[in-house]
């Protein structure tokens, strides 16, 4: 009797947990999305002459593992892209436009796989030891919650320097929004 009670109770606390894995999974995957989407704007906005990247690139940062490889692609190319197009409009109190704040934060994604790493390698724990195991998980714990705030310090200055920038300069010069190409036929 108390052997099949166990077995019901341990059931229903696997489906919690998977519930909460899946809605956490969610969520995680609907902010990527949502600052993929940042990205993708402030792209959209440069003029095309000053994007170093394209627009839809952004996208790739959703695959997983390869998003802590192509950061370091697509954060400093749009504040390389942003600081080009405020120098050639002779505006020069923009700073760097968040290019060190946006390599900062790759590199504290990067350090946060210690703490994936800790969990997902046993043998790890053998190879460093019992005092290195857990300073690696409050390594990749600490640089986790930094990179948190270095994208958030990120996509708050880009956002505000695409707002710099007006609508009208994404647009090539002498076509006007909502225009046909001209056939050649």
């Amino acid at each position: 009797m108390y052997e099949n009670q166990s077995d019901t109770s341990s059931a229903i606390a696997g489906i919690f947990a998977l519930i909460f894995l899946l809605f956490w999974l969610l969520i995680k995957v609907g902010v990527r999305v949502f600052v993929c989407w940042i990205l993708y704007s402030c792209f959209k906005r440069l003029p095309k002459e000053f994007r170093t990247q394209e627009p839809g690139l952004v996208w790739l940062l959703l695959i997983p593992v390869f998003n802590l490889i192509w950061n370091f692609f697509t954060f400093p190319a749009l504040a390389n892209g942003y600081k080009n197009y405020f120098k050639s409009v002779g505006r020069s109190n923009v700073d760097d436009c968040g290019y060190g704040i946006g390599l900062t934060y790759c590199i504290c994604a990067c350090c946060s796989v210690f703490y994936y790493l800790a969990f997902l390698s046993p043998i790890l724990f053998f190879i460093v030891g019992f005092v290195l195991f857990p300073i690696f998980i409050i390594l990749g714990i600490l640089s986790a919650l930094a990179s948190l705030v270095f994208l958030i310090v990120f996509l708050v200055k880009a956002w505000n320097l695409r707002g710099q920038i007006p609508p009208e300069a994404a647009t090539p010069q002498g076509a006007a929004q909502g225009d046909a190409p001209a056939s050649t036929s």
